[in-house]
């Protein structure tokens, strides 16, 4: 209901949740995502694009705007990691994260990348706080570093300061989106919502 001015295209990593198949190399990871951005500059030419990935997904959002900086306006962030090779070091032992060396992954790279080439670009980082869950499936130190890395490239080569850290309560939980954050999302308005109530427990 916040999209009626918006094309939006959804994307489905083969072998996640109901799609078929499997992804088995970084490789293999962001070529899907290249293609999923292929077809939308294909059916939807010349309009500004703007990214959003969650969890797994971020990676992939990052990593387009990396490849491709004028082209993407804004680029918004639920529950990311700095690298797939970091976030298996914490679920697992860090030296075992090695073995899976091939799905490094780097999301704090492509977005540094990114926001080093589009001055005016807006980046949203969203991220619930699950220190004190039983199991935490990805910690907000993520997103505080990859804010930390945009921060400083951003100030280094004099753009915009429009990257923005939404830091929630963790009973949002790690697939909790606020609804007052989805609706400015939609609406291009995150600029001017106030993070501070995010911090509290959600409302009944």
């Amino acid at each position: 209901m916040y999209a009626e001015q918006h094309h939006c295209l959804f994307v489905e990593y083969p072998g996640f949740n109901s799609a078929e198949g499997g992804i088995y190399s970084e490789r293999e990871f962001l070529d899907t995502a290249e293609t999923a951005y292929d077809m939308a500059v294909t059916y939807f030419p010349n309009v500004p694009i703007s990214l959003f990935g969650q969890s797994i997904g971020t990676g992939a959002a990052a990593y387009l705007a990396g490849q491709h900086p004028s082209e993407i306006e804004r680029v918004v962030l639920h529950a990311p990691y700095t690298s797939l090779t970091d976030l298996i070091g914490y679920h697992v032992n860090p030296c075992l994260a090695a073995i899976f060396s091939y799905y490094r992954v780097n999301t704090q790279d492509y977005l540094v990348d990114y926001v080093s080439q589009n001055l005016t670009a807006e980046v949203v980082l969203i991220h619930a706080d699950e220190e004190n869950a039983d199991r935490t499936v990805i910690p907000q130190a993520h997103s505080v570093a990859i804010n930390t890395a945009c921060q400083r490239a951003r100030e280094m080569s004099q753009g915009q300061q429009n990257i923005i850290l939404f830091k929630l309560h963790r009973d949002y939980g790690h697939d909790g989106l606020p609804d007052e954050i989805a609706e400015k999302l939609f609406c291009n308005e995150l600029s001017t919502l106030d993070p501070a109530p995010f911090r509290q427990p959600p409302s009944e």
